[in-house]
């Protein structure tokens, strides 16, 4: 049986792979038609044949689930034909599915992180959360430096509205910003900040206002890591609970 590339989706089983490699003559061995199958896709992304090209990156992954190369590419051409649902904004299954294969590359191929950081195909997500998680380096970089480049993190609240924010300036100062709740709401809205100096030890986070009335916060800074790529980042805080850098307003 012979599968044409033309309609094909990125839900391709293993044998429909297989079938595709041998339509087009590729090599028996698994990593060999891998190869070949990434090849063929960059092929067709320099035609700028993007759907054909998400096809056969998804094929060499998928027979080869250790090839980094391929999982990159994958995620390069989801990343480029990013597509949210219409139905649900907040859902957006293709860069759902870039993020889980860039991750993978990274695991697999550390060098992958600083391509990252030069490929103009994912532009789209350079100023999100994500790119610069994965995009930091734990082992090399300062966590203060991911503090000021994520910039503002959020208090995560159960409700409509954050109760506070960080607004890291750079590698000592921050604004704390809080809601300020009236009955009109045209009246409600952020307070201007209160500056502060911070610090970081290990993995606790002091900042001492500049107003000595107030008492300082400190925060727990935890770390979800996984195979030296990190995917999130929290600061736990007694007065206004866990930030995070980004606020999740689909789950508000």
């Amino acid at each position: 049986m012979a599968v044409s590339t033309q309609g094909l989706t990125n839900d391709l089983s293993i044998t429909q792979c297989n079938a595709l490699a041998s339509e087009n003559k590729f090599l028996n061995d698994t990593y060999k038609t891998s190869k070949a199958l990434n090849t063929r896709g960059l092929r067709e992304y320099k035609k700028g044949h993007l759907k054909k090209a998400r096809n056969y990156f998804y094929c060499a992954q998928l027979l080869s689930p250790n090839y980094a190369l391929a999982h990159y590419n994958y995620a390069a051409t989801l990343a480029l034909l990013d597509q949210k649902t219409v139905s649900d904004p907040c859902y957006n299954p293709t860069l759902e599915d870039m993020e889980k294969h860039l991750v993978r590359s990274i695991q697999l191929d550390s060098g992958r992180r600083q391509r990252l950081k030069n490929d103009s195909d994912f532009d789209n997500i350079r100023d999100g959360y994500f790119y610069k998680y994965v995009t930091f380096d734990i082992k090399q970089e300062k966590i203060s430096d991911l503090f000021y480049k994520v910039g503002t993190w959020h208090a995560q609240t159960i409700g409509v509205l954050p109760v506070a924010k960080l607004i890291f300036e750079n590698e000592s100062n921050v604004l704390l910003k809080t809601y300020k709740f009236k009955a009109s709401r045209q009246t409600s809205g952020w307070s201007i900040g209160i500056p502060a100096i911070y610090s970081i030890d290990g993995n606790t986070l002091s900042i001492e206002f500049k107003n000595n009335k107030l008492d300082s916060l400190n925060g727990e800074i935890r770390f979800i890591i996984k195979k030296n790529v990190l995917l999130d980042i929290e600061i736990s805080t007694d007065k206004f609970g866990i930030f995070k850098g980004y606020q999740d307003d689909c789950n508000a």
